[in-house]
């Protein structure tokens, strides 16, 4: 028989994927697997059922992992994030805690919800395996002309274009350190690509300041320069850029400088020219800021 085993969650509900069992303010998510109980019990108890023993795994912070089987309880200090872990027995019916670094992560491609209520977080995220898309264009179909409210809780298609907010990120990237991904199109069909380490965006009372560090790349590095700036909109000039507002020049928002090497929410053109800077440009890439990608992808994982 196939043991069954689902993650408990206690303090940080989140459901990514996979079927749902709800205890009170707990959540667990279903994963199945094969393998073997190989190590002793932190704890051994009578238990009606299985939610009886998620209960007593709950009350004792050095448990882990716990399994229930034909009546009883088994508590385990060991986690078991994966079905290659041998921490369970044939049979049983296994549930692993999961850490918040855990939590706020995707597993599988798609359009799933993402529910954390220990950091305000309930919304909708775009997998790609086990990356999290933020920032999506490809043909101009949702306007990213808006205002300091829009980007800041986010807009757009979640089959399309989008968006996915500055206080998202602010809340994800607090959480932990996060890898940041660039990719690129162009419209003579070559694509090429950034990544960065780091990544994180700062609270809104500090303007949602962007911190990368730059990894490498075949599209070469044009976001280190807009590194520690303030994320700026057409009706809020945080740019560095004294006498111009840069996001109303750029007809885009952006973590501005003084103004961009890079532009990735401005005005979508339908091919590759634009008037200075105000397209989607890549300066590093194209060695100008006078051409504007096709399509750009940016897209966060745990580090």
């Amino acid at each position: 028989m196939r043991a069954v085993h689902y993650s408990l969650l206690l303090a940080f509900p989140i459901m990514l994927h996979g079927a749902r069992l709800n205890l009170g303010s707990s959540l667990f998510s279903h994963i199945s697997t094969g393998t073997t109980f190989t190590q002793g019990p932190l704890f051994l108890s009578p238990a009606t059922s299985i939610v009886a023993c998620a209960r007593l795994c709950a009350l004792d912070p050095g448990c882990l992992t716990f399994t229930f089987l034909r009546g009883t309880c088994q508590g385990h200090s060991t986690t078991m994030n994966s079905s290659s872990d041998h921490v369970v027995a044939i049979g049983a019916h296994s549930y692993t805690r999961l850490t918040e670094a855990d939590l706020v992560r995707c597993k599988t491609s798609g359009v799933q919800r993402l529910t954390v209520p220990s950091l305000g977080l309930d919304t909708q995220v775009v997998c790609q395996d086990d990356w999290m898309v933020i920032l999506k264009r490809q043909d101009g179909s949702v306007d990213f002309y808006r205002d300091w409210s829009q980007y800041k809780a986010g807009f757009g298609n979640k089959d399309g274009e989008f968006w996915f907010g500055l206080e998202n990120l602010h809340k994800i990237t607090c959480t932990q350190s996060y890898m940041m991904a660039v990719e690129l199109r162009d419209w003579e069909g070559n694509e090429a690509s950034a990544l960065y380490t780091n990544f994180s965006v700062g609270p809104e009372s500090r303007f949602y300041q962007l911190h990368v560090d730059f990894v490498g790349g075949t599209a070469n590095d044009s976001l280190t320069w807009h590194s520690g700036q303030k994320f700026s909109t057409y009706d809020a000039d945080n740019d560095a850029f004294s006498t111009v507002n840069c996001a109303d020049k750029l007809r885009g928002s952006w973590w501005y400088k003084a103004c961009a090497e890079s532009n990735l929410c401005g005005d979508y053109k339908h091919n590759s020219s634009t008037p200075l800077k105000q397209g989607l440009t890549w300066k590093s890439w194209k060695g100008a800021t006078t051409y504007s990608m096709k399509s750009v992808i940016m897209k966060i994982r745990p580090a």
